[in-house]
């Protein structure tokens, strides 16, 4: 009988530390151990695999306890994340309670301590509700649960019936009245306000489930927006948003003094073309219409502008296409009109004779938008005064930049900083009757503000450098700040060696990458791995 066995090798005992084998066959295991005051970094054992490897090939070393953080003990009835080995200075853990157990104090942080200790001191503790474990929900999970309360959530394709979902812990028990997740379902399109047809007849639509929409007539109806299609999503909603048809309105005969109908849409395909009477019209489309001019002077004729009419649902606005037949030498004007200042001769007489303009102004802040003449009884426009809008910039702030869109009036500017600055305050401003808003407001001041990175900590057996567009550095000082775009570099003592980034740089507050790394005792531990090949007679 002959057998082939793969021995695994013999390995380096770590610094303050030793292995200790229970053979080198396959399956055989190594378990390491560490001084007195000394942990171990890394797997505590690994297994002999066939190929004649200790599995994992992961560096082992030991580390002085006080060092670092280390939990003991299992959380009972809880856990704590994220969860290693060992934990560094200033690391922080979060202690998490399962179901019906709840944390023994408010805060459910610990940080880790440069002396190797948890502040607090004492780790909480995880303890059983008054009411216990929560119940369960068919369709349900639980989100998270205090001594009052159980916050639910469904599972997808489940919704929360009458969005309720807590349920209280009153007296020692949880209530009877509980969330329930229903299976998401989409009522008819109709019972939703859709107005058209809808190709599938049921009442009730599963998550998942579509239907295909029209209108019942497309000389008559639009479908706005064009969705001919829709699904129940995972919410019980109907994605995308419903339609709606909406009616057309169809031209009437040329009255009486109306010369024609012509599109007032520049990118309609009918532009500049007149449209026939009994044409379908679309919904929100508006539509130019010229009356006859009823002067004999032709010159006061190219004074008349088009008057216009637009389409609502099926009906035309102003009643329709309307034009006057008897004429007035004379107009009358509305003395009730905002924002305007009328001259003293318009306020004791509101009437302008044929030809004659209206004088008036705006109050401050508002600037005139028409001109008005009365013409054959007819106004040439409505006296109109609106906002002023801003002519210049918004305001410019050291470091930093300024967008916006328009500068009307109304419109927003926002501020954004350089790289390696921050704003001092997000306010956003506006554009007012002709002016910007001043960021300069000194109980609301926005200002870029150099943006800086705190100490990031020294390391144990190491120096921290200071390193200047790569030509020069010094030596990292305690207690400082650096500035956006500081380098750091990271070098170990005279028998350690690094474990983790060499360096890291201040970007916009934080450190990237933000983890400091560890100097180690320098030590060889040979992974070339023997094959050694016994060969037995049996």
């Amino acid at each position: 009988l002959i057998t082939e066995r793969y021995l695994c090798p013999i390995l380096n005992n770590p610094a303050h530390g030793r292995i200790q084998y229970e053979g080198h066959s396959f399956y055989s295991r190594l378990f390491y151990e560490c001084n007195p005051g000394y942990t171990v970094v890394g797997p505590k054992e690994r297994i002999c695999v066939s190929d004649g490897f200790w599995e994992p090939v992961i560096d082992v070393y030991c580390i002085r306890k006080d060092e670092v953080c280390t939990i003991d003990h299992l959380i009972t009835n809880g856990q704590h994340m994220p969860q290693q080995q060992v934990y560094y200075p200033d690391q922080q853990i979060r202690i998490e309670c399962n179901p019906g157990y709840e944390l023994n104090r408010l805060s459910p942080v610990q940080t880790c301590l440069k002396n190797g200790t948890w502040s607090p001191l004492e780790m909480p503790r995880c303890l059983k509700s008054p009411c216990g474990e929560p119940p369960s929900i068919a369709n349900a999970y639980i989100v998270n649960t205090t001594s009052s309360y159980a916050h639910y959530a469904c599972i997808e394709r489940y919704i929360l019936k009458d969005s309720v979902s807590k349920i209280e812990c009153r007296q020692g028990r949880w209530q009877t009245s509980r969330p329930q997740c229903i299976e998401a379902m989409c009522r008819h399109p109709a019972m939703e306000g859709f107005n058209g047809h809808v190709m599938n007849a049921r009442s009730i639509f599963l998550s998942g489930e579509s239907t295909g929409l029209s209108c019942n007539s497309s000389t008559r109806y639009d479908l706005i927006p064009m969705v001919n299609y829709v699904i129940c999503d995972n919410h019980g909603s109907w994605k995308p948003i419903l339609p709606k048809c909406y009616a057309k309105c169809r031209l009437p005969e040329l009255g009486k003094k109306v010369v024609g109908y012509f599109m007032d849409d520049s990118a309609n395909e009918w532009y500049g073309k007149e449209l026939q009477p009994g044409a379908y019209i679309r919904h929100g489309y508006t539509i130019k219409y010229q009356c006859q001019c009823p002067s004999k002077f032709t010159e006061k004729c190219s004074l008349i502008k088009p008057s216009f009419i637009q389409c609502l649902d099926g009906q035309w606005t102003n009643g329709g296409p309307h034009c006057r037949e008897e004429i007035s030498e004379t107009c009358h004007v509305s003395l009730n009109i905002s924002h305007i200042l009328l001259n003293n001769n318009t306020k004791l007489n509101n009437v302008l004779n044929e030809s004659q303009s209206l004088d008036y102004e705006c109050i401050d802040g508002y600037k005139k938008m028409t001109n008005v003449t009365c013409i054959q009884g007819y106004l040439t426009a409505d006296p109109l005064c609106e906002p002023k809008n801003c002519t210049t910039h918004p305001y410019w702030i050291k470091n930093g930049y300024v967008k916006y869109q328009n500068r009307r009036h109304g419109g927003h500017a926002e501020y954004s900083c350089r790289n390696g600055y921050k704003l001092s305050n997000y306010r956003t401003i506006r554009c007012l009757f002709g002016q910007w808003e001043s960021p300069y407001d000194r109980n609301n001041l926005i200002q870029c503000l150099a943006d800086t990175c705190l100490h990031p900590g020294f390391i144990r057996h190491g120096k921290t450098y200071v390193v200047n567009y790569g030509t020069s550095r010094y030596i990292l000082s305690a207690n400082v700040t650096l500035r956006h775009g500081a380098s750091l570099q990271f070098e170990c003592d005279p028998g350690y060696m690094l474990a983790g980034n060499r360096g890291t740089t201040c970007f916009s507050g934080l450190w990237r990458p933000d983890q400091l790394p560890v100097c180690k005792e320098d030590r060889h531990v040979s992974l070339q791995h023997t094959l050694h090949k016994f060969v037995s007679k049996g």
